[in-house]
């Protein structure tokens, strides 16, 4: 997983405090715009039509960029819209997207003015790394949230024990301008697996969910916070596995890309998953 510090419970309020603060910041940039391009909208003498449309001004707008719908940046932005909302004269609306990769994207398209994103997909954009073609140098961090878990989830009678089994398969990395498809690829390509060694699928959670059940995928990458609601949803419909990283060749994929760091998803995250599992 990205190697981001886990914010705890009694820090969530300076989590918010700096979203505000960062609110706050944009929309003087952003009156201080209009005031120059605009000038006095109304006569030097009409002191009290100026301060009532000051009082009576109405909330601004703002987006954040989440992800889909059963993953867990969705709802972790609906909960910072729903806080920021109540809690200030400004409006936060959460946008489901594709995720970390399209995130970054509209940030920098000026359609987003906050977004969620894995720690590493944020690097590789502001680097101008894959799959990144020019640096996006004009974003800037604000908080870690939580870690983000990467899931590799397989039908519990598939036979396949270990990522090496993978070769040949059909596996599903993600929405398309997501950062689970990114990381996800990777992590394979540190087992050995490119995508000429199995068959990517570029599909949501949701549908990769869907597509265990009826076994037109053999694997799906979620990743996520956990529990995810993807996953959950799977295992309440199908008996599932989840893979452990091979630990030795995870190491040596860390070294190369130190911004990632070994985890335990514990047994009983998910029904009928009943062992640790080791990710990342």
């Amino acid at each position: 997983m990205p190697n981001d510090k886990f914010s705890s419970k009694n820090n969530h309020q300076g989590v918010l405090n700096m979203f505000k603060r960062w609110l706050t910041l944009i929309s003087l940039c952003a009156l201080t715009v209009l005031t120059a391009c605009g000038g006095s909208s109304a006569p030097g003498g009409d002191t009290n039509a100026n301060e009532s449309s000051s009082s009576n001004a109405p909330t601004q707008s703002f987006s954040i960029g989440t992800g889909t719908s059963t993953g867990t940046y969705f709802p972790v932005g609906v909960g910072i819209a729903k806080a920021i909302s109540e809690g200030t004269n400004y409006e936060l609306n959460a946008e489901s997207t594709g995720g970390s990769i399209q995130n970054l994207q509209l940030l920098n398209s000026g359609e987003l003015q906050l977004a969620l994103s894995a720690s590493n997909t944020a690097y590789a954009a502001y680097n101008g790394e894959e799959p990144f073609e020019q640096p996006i140098t004009k974003i800037r961090a604000i908080a870690a949230l939580y870690p983000e878990v990467f899931q590799f989830v397989v039908r519990k009678d598939s036979g396949i024990e270990s990522l090496e089994d993978l070769a040949g398969k059909k596996v599903a990395m993600g929405s398309p301008g997501s950062g689970t498809e990114r990381t996800g690829k990777l992590m394979l390509e540190g087992h050995g697996l490119t995508y000429d060694g199995f068959k990517p699928e570029f599909i949501s959670f949701s549908d990769a969910g869907a597509g265990l059940k009826d076994k037109t995928i053999d694997a799906a990458i979620v990743g996520a916070g956990i529990p995810t609601a993807a996953v959950v949803d799977a295992a309440a419909s199908m008996d599932i596995k989840l893979l452990s990283l091979d630990s030795e060749k995870f190491e040596a994929f860390v070294t190369s890309d130190p911004y990632f760091i070994t985890t335990t998803i514990p047994a009983g995250t998910y029904e009928g998953v009943d062992e640790d599992v080791v990710s990342g």
